[in-house]
């Protein structure tokens, strides 16, 4: 960053996020793939993960399952019959009432908006190719508020087997786990390794005399760097007063609204800017952003 002068983009996301709790983001193509889509996640796949992979790198038991952007439900219910607690939600008052049909606990909420810990205290977020919030500023501030409360995010996209039925279906499935290389290149996941979380990804197959069935995971681990990150960068950016009605702001004025060293809000001002810059075609678009210049010492 420039010692002096520097114009940056500060993303308004409060009025992108009531723009998209208005209007919505899950166009009618997604709803329909998701609910013709005759994919089968077999059972104890869920637990077998959790047993393998999540529970060794977190030392502890995990029993509570936050399912946001849940859609028609197929996963988060197979979630749930392996024995965990489940809280489905999504935008749509629709597919809320079909997850409710499903038996599964869920409400009205954006894919951000996570629950209260009193309501539901979240031990793993999971999510199952949420094409919706990639690459835009949605899927941003989801992450960080995933970020600052320290939850592990799990993201599960299909793989091979997934698109016919057979009548061997209900023939017991066993579960094989294969280490994969890298973590899958999604916005929010590759902006969660940028704010200091640990990444891993894996493949689970679901076998049997018929068929295999593949899914690939990939976790985020939030550390408190990651963690301390987030909330500064959410700290800033929700104080518009900062912002609003400015062209020029003061980077000593920010460091002493919350409450952090100049470097530190050096280095949060560069992590949002480059998270607007990779978010799609609200990068440009003034409608979404601040444009301002962030001056780093006082006249």
């Amino acid at each position: 960053m420039h010692p002096e002068l520097v114009r940056l983009r500060i993303p308004k996301l409060s009025r992108y996020l009531e723009e998209q709790r208005t209007a919505g983001v899950w166009g009618p193509k997604i709803k329909e793939l998701q609910t013709s889509a005759h994919f089968h996640f077999p059972p104890r796949m869920f637990a077998e993960y959790a047993r393998r992979v999540l529970e060794p790198a977190l030392d502890r038991k995990v029993q509570r399952v936050y399912f946001p952007a849940a859609y028609a439900g197929t996963v988060a219910r197979a979630i749930m019959d392996d024995g965990f607690g489940v809280l489905a939600t999504d935008l749509s008052p629709h597919w809320v009432e079909v997850l409710k049909s499903k038996g599964l606990r869920a409400d009205v909420r954006s894919f951000e908006n996570l629950p209260d810990k009193k309501e539901f205290d979240p031990e793993v977020l999971v999510v199952f190719e949420p094409f919706p919030i990639e690459g835009r500023i949605l899927g941003y501030a989801a992450i960080l508020e995933i970020l600052s409360r320290r939850i592990p995010y799990v993201y599960i996209t299909k793989g091979i087997g997934m698109n016919h039925r057979k009548e061997t279906d209900d023939a017991p499935f066993r579960i094989r786990l294969k280490d994969r290389e890298g973590v899958a290149p999604w916005f929010t996941l590759k902006t969660a390794i940028e704010y200091g979380a640990r990444g891993s990804s894996h493949i689970l197959e679901g076998y049997n005399n018929a068929r295999t069935l593949q899914f690939f995971f990939s976790t985020i681990f939030p550390t408190e760097a990651a963690m301390n990150n987030a909330k500064l960068d959410l700290e800033i950016i929700r104080n518009t007063d900062f912002w609003t009605n400015k062209k020029v702001v003061n980077l000593i004025d920010i460091a002493l609204a919350v409450g952090a060293s100049a470097q530190e809000v050096v280095e949060a001002l560069e992590r949002i800017s480059n998270a607007g810059k990779n978010a799609n075609q609200e990068a440009f678009d003034p409608e979404y952003f601040f444009e301002v210049e962030i001056h780093t010492h006082r006249k």
